[in-house]
């Protein structure tokens, strides 16, 4: 069996708490959607029977998280954009992460950087192709995070290649 992709997703909640989950896309047949979280305190610890609500498009799926955080959901064929709520233990709102299923753009365009960026839960607005200061504010943020000596917005090849580690699970 191939290896399954595996993306991470960070989130801020209303408090300001950054959360990061992880997400493994399994494709099935007939072709569904299997979808499987592990849900993580700000910590990085594994959340066990917290309950969640996953939308995709009509469909809710409400549950607990499993002993290890683990959440898992079959969604119908073509679902591309998925809802994941939940309320974590210590935080006053739920956080809501917005999951996209579809391809991005290739990372060299900006669409695919703002496309992958918005998915780390780096706030890089819509989807346009155009790099706006909101989408420079947002690799300027990435950057300071891990560290760079010059967080000056520009995207260069380390920058793109930690976006890549970030969401296959490897932090840089």
């Amino acid at each position: 069996m191939p290896d399954q992709p595996k993306y991470r997703f960070r989130a801020k909640t209303a408090d300001g708490q950054e959360v990061i989950s992880e997400v493994l896309n399994t494709p099935a047949w007939p072709p569904a959607v299997e979808l499987s979280f592990t849900l993580r305190d700000p910590g990085g610890a594994e959340v066990p029977g917290l309950p969640y609500t996953i939308r995709a498009g009509e469909q809710r799926i409400k549950g607990k998280s499993g002993p290890k955080g683990q959440v898992s959901a079959r969604l119908p064929p073509g679902t591309e954009d998925v809802e994941l709520e939940a309320r974590l233990p210590g935080l006053a709102h739920a956080t809501v992460w917005k999951l996209s299923l579809k391809e991005p753009p290739p990372i060299e365009q900006v669409a695919g950087v703002q496309a992958r960026l918005n998915q780390l839960g780096f706030d890089a607005g819509e989807v346009t192709g155009q790099l706006n200061d909101q989408t420079t504010a947002a690799i300027v943020e990435l950057q300071q995070q891990l560290g760079h000596p010059t967080a000056n917005g520009v995207m260069d090849d380390d920058t793109r290649n930690a976006i890549l580690a970030m969401l296959e699970g490897h932090d840089q």
